[in-house]
């Protein structure tokens, strides 16, 4: 088990345990509530049926009623109407709040939501801007969907929306273009059926949101708080179950709610949610705020929600709990003990919790390099071929039509066994598939392969694991090149280099004998001659050095002749009688004449084989080069994610994650730490005055001041607009503000040079210290930004520090 899992269990379990201890003095009737689900019985909410089972939910005192979803239902409505007191809803939940419909977040369940749009592989929609025009199943409460849409320019007025039947069979049977749908769920039937098909995430363009969430309306949260806080606490401990044991959460599903799905369509459902959920990495049902202003700011973006919600009002805190009983006193002795030990727990894996999370957004950053990879897969001078486990072609670029004859549109979704393998040799191929699966990720093979036009050539195979960050299932990126001719000229030298070892006057090669004690040559057969271009009788009484190129080489050969009597397939350069050089493969043996040793040399020329080799060699380097670029973008891509184009300084994003993790950090371990809000004084005057790209090299320069003076483990960023905000871990208020001051100051002195102008401009500037001004990354920032207030208030120019009344 992961250590971040064993651990949540640990805390879970001291806490279950708390949860006994002070309901063991008090017994009442169980409450009676009711769950709406959002859709059918699946594995989709197993969290839920096993808190049921596991009697979780009657340790919270609560008798619950789970009620499965239609095609019609509304959770919303339903708990609004107060049909049900809880639902199951995701980031729309957000979009009825900012609509005025009282609605609660309780827990995020999923992490990353599941919604895709599904599509035809090899059909006529390769990208979202083909869905114009198309048939598509979309529902109206797929929030996300329409919003990744919008990011990806889909007009929503030039969809064909059809009424949705909840079955990939429609799509199947081409009735639709592409539908709606789980990458957990309805993936299943289309693998099963062998369908070839294409998942567009809104994951894919940065819309990363959460997926089930938890929810309850905001009059039964402030009425029944200790409720919903007991059921809230109960499913999360149903969740950890149904993670812990899929199988046994399958078979309860069967047995109690639904066969509508067989035991592997179920727990195929569990494999794919789990890298949804990140049970090992996030504490179940987690929440950020941060991450919900990022889901406001990008509805917001797309005009789906008025900017500048506050989102805090979708969260649900619970209320301050009720003064205990007498009898409660000596059960939360026991209690605290052993929260003291879960809390100290839970503070060792926060740590690691943060740094899986700031590695899951770098990797969210990377996948934007994915188009630029295709590029050079289409591009590629070797045939390149994406197939999966059924060996069922995925992609197929321009360089496989090549070699092979078959159009990209013949060859997506079938198995290239059928086409590219001879049946001969189809039991060694799928040999060699299984082994890629199961054995190294990167393998080698040779293999004869079939083109359109009949004929069967021989390839050599790169072969790598692709595996599927979403968690499905795993693909091959194979690369080929055909090297028939090549094999065809190494088997012919092969072939030549056993036959002229046995004949002489009669041999097909290149034959020539020279004496060791004065290299003359003795006899040169007629392909040497030939070769040499000069005539067998010309030939014979001259110097054999004559026709090397390197006379190292010679002496090298004639050294070891003496030492070893022999010398097999040496790479040598010879010249013939006009002097033009050319490469040989050369082997010799001494053999003795009447006892005068004599060299009997016998060599091919190799100039095709080596401008093949020099070919590759170009190749690999070429193959190199194009890696490199590949690296290089990716770091440029994850640069460009945390830092703001115009003045090199961190952005708001980046801020927004920081401040929050600085401000954690600073509780846990007790040291100060300290904001700096800086806004350059009379910016719109200056702008409106010498021209925005004036007032955009005054925010370059004062960003290159800003980084020149930042010290390491200082967080500088651009906050918006003229105005900066600085992070100074470990700074206490006293020292913030002097440094502050030297900032004021060195900048006034400041001259920016923009063409012929020589601009200056002044600083004001706002401090705040936690945890005087603010315990919270929200209040330290609004204390700063009063404190800045204040200095513009007083003049500009100049620097104060946040007050009580800024808390």
């Amino acid at each position: 088990m992961p250590p971040g899992a064993a651990h949540r269990r640990l805390l879970r379990h001291l806490l279950a345990a708390l949860c006994l201890l002070l309901a063991a003095g008090a017994a009442g009737a169980l409450e009676t509530v009711t769950l709406q689900l959002k859709w059918q019985h699946q594995f989709q909410f197993a969290g839920y049926y096993m808190a049921q089972a596991r009697g979780y939910y009657r340790e919270a005192g609560l008798e619950v009623r789970i009620v499965e979803g239609r095609a019609d239902t509304d959770p919303v409505a339903e708990v609004l109407a107060g049909r049900a007191q809880y639902g199951i809803g995701a980031s729309e939940l957000l979009l009825e709040r900012s609509r005025g419909k009282p609605v609660v977040a309780l827990a995020a369940v999923f992490q990353h939501s599941p919604l895709v749009l599904l599509a035809r592989a090899g059909g006529p929609i390769r990208r979202p801007a083909d869905l114009e025009g198309r048939r598509l199943m979309l529902l109206p409460t797929e929030a996300e969907l329409f919003a990744f849409l919008r990011r990806e320019q889909v007009k929503e007025e030039r969809l064909q929306r059809v009424p949705h039947s909840f079955s990939a069979a429609d799509l199947m049977a081409g009735k639709v273009d592409a539908v709606s749908g789980y990458l957990t769920d309805e993936t299943y039937e289309l693998e099963k059926a062998g369908f070839p098909y294409l998942s567009f995430s809104p994951r894919a363009a940065n819309i990363d949101f959460y997926g089930d969430t938890l929810f309850t309306a905001e009059a039964h949260a402030v009425a029944h708080s200790q409720q919903v806080e007991a059921f809230r606490r109960a499913s999360l401990q149903g969740w950890a179950a149904a993670l812990e044991d899929p199988a046994a959460a399958a078979r309860e599903i069967l047995q109690h709610y639904s066969t509508r799905h067989s035991l592997e369509h179920l727990l195929f459902e569990a494999e794919r949610m789990r890298p949804l959920i990140e049970p090992d990495l996030v504490e179940l049902g987690h929440m950020s705020p941060a991450r919900w202003r990022h889901i406001g700011d990008t509805y917001a973006e797309l005009g789906m929600m008025p900017r500048g919600f506050p989102v805090e009002t979708l969260l649900f805190h619970p209320a301050s709990p009720q003064p205990l009983p007498p009898w409660a006193w000596g059960t939360l002795l026991l209690a605290a003990l052993a929260l003291l030990a879960a809390l100290y727990i839970h503070r060792l894996y926060g740590r690691l919790q943060g740094q899986m999370r700031q590695r899951d957004s770098s990797e969210r950053n990377l996948r934007a390099s994915r188009e630029h990879l295709a590029r050079i897969f289409e591009t590629a001078p070797l045939a390149a071929i994406v197939y999966d486990q059924e060996a069922r072609v995925l992609e197929w670029n321009h360089r496989a039509e090549e070699i092979f004859g078959w159009r990209r549109e013949e060859m997506l979704g079938r198995s290239f066994f059928e086409h590219m393998v001879p049946e001969e040799a189809r039991q060694q191929v799928q040999g060699i598939v299984d082994s890629i699966f199961s054995g190294p990720e990167i393998q080698y093979s040779l293999n004869r392969n079939l083109t359109r036009d009949g004929r069967a050539i021989l390839c050599e195979w790169s072969n790598a694991i692709l595996r599927d960050e979403a968690g499905g299932p795993p693909s091959v990126i194979a690369l080929a090149a055909d090297v028939t001719e090549r094999e065809r000229v190494r088997a012919a030298l092969q072939d030549s280099e056993q036959r002229y070892r046995t004949l002489l006057e009669t041999a097909p090669f290149p034959v020539v004998i020279t004496r060791l004690r004065d290299s003359l040559v003795t006899y040169i057969n007629q392909r040497a001659a030939t070769c040499f271009q000069v005539p067998q009788e010309d030939a014979v009484g001259r110097h054999a050095p004559d026709y090397w190129v390197d006379m190292g080489q010679r002496q090298r050969l004639i050294e070891e002749l003496r030492q070893k009597q022999v010398v097999t397939d040496m790479e040598v350069r010879l010249r013939d009688a006009a002097g033009q050089p050319f490469w040989a493969l050369l082997s010799a043996r001494i053999l003795l004449e009447e006892q005068e040793p004599l060299a009997f040399v016998s060599f091919n020329n190799i100039n095709e084989r080596k401008a093949a080799e020099e070919a590759l060699q170009a190749l690999n380097g070429e193959l190199a080069y194009r890696l490199q670029e590949i690296n290089l973008l990716q770091a440029r891509l994850q640069e460009q994610a945390t830092r703001d184009a115009l003045t090199g300084l961190y952005n708001r994003r980046y801020l927004d994650e920081t401040l929050e993790r600085e401000v954690a950090r600073a509780q846990r371990e007790g040291y100060p730490l300290a904001v700096a809000l800086l806004d350059i004084d009379h910016f719109k005057q200056l702008n409106d005055t010498y021209g925005h790209r004036a007032g955009d090299e005054m925010l370059r320069q004062l960003g290159h001041f800003l980084q020149a003076r930042a010290r390491s483990g200082d967080v500088p960023c651009r906050y918006g607009g003229e105005e900066f905000l600085l992070v100074l871990p470990g700074v206490d208020l006293e020292t913030a503000r002097q440094r502050a001051e030297e900032w004021r100051a060195g900048f006034a002195g400041l001259t920016v040079n923009f063409g012929s102008l020589a601009l200056q401009a002044t600083l004001s500037v706002g401090v705040a210290c936690y945890p005087g001004h603010g315990k919270s990354a929200d209040a330290l920032v609004d204390a700063a930004d009063a404190a800045l207030y204040r200095a513009k208030a007083g003049g500009r120019n100049r620097v104060e520090v946040a007050g009580a009344a800024e808390e």
